[in-house]
């Protein structure tokens, strides 16, 4: 395994362990548009159920299209990369994200304006928002 000081990181808040931890839960928010994505992210890759190596954790920066696209738009100077939960095991990690997701209602919620607080656009693989919303 490669060393963890090795690679820079922009990800701040709490400090995962590799060696301790699964994976962590994060919340990744744009300064511009005050809008937010709260994912997870692996610390290790797998193949065929077994750990080979650390992920690209450090350098990550969430798996949305529309996060992806704002990063672009306003640079990644304007966003904040922040660690919010350390998981231990895979199941605590996936319950972890979308425990937080379903409290935070990142689906629905809104501004004053209308416009959506979160980027998220699924909950555990249910990619729709409700109509009523």
């Amino acid at each position: 395994m490669k060393e963890l000081n090795k690679v820079e990181t922009e990800w701040v808040g709490l400090t995962p362990d590799p060696f301790i931890h699964f994976g962590f839960v994060y919340i990744i928010t744009c300064s511009k548009t005050r809008m937010k994505y709260i994912g997870r992210k692996n610390l290790h890759r797998w193949s065929k159920g077994k750990k080979v190596g650390l992920s690209n954790w450090k350098k990550y920066k969430s798996s949305s299209k529309s996060l992806h696209k704002d990063m672009k738009k306003h640079g990644l100077n304007c966003f904040t990369f922040e660690i919010i939960q350390l998981c231990k095991t895979r199941g605590g990690l996936t319950y972890a994200e979308v425990n937080l997701q379903h409290k935070k209602d990142v689906l629905t919620k809104r501004k004053r304006n209308g416009d959506r607080v979160y980027y998220n656009g699924q909950i555990g693989a249910i990619k729709f928002i409700p109509k009523e919303y």
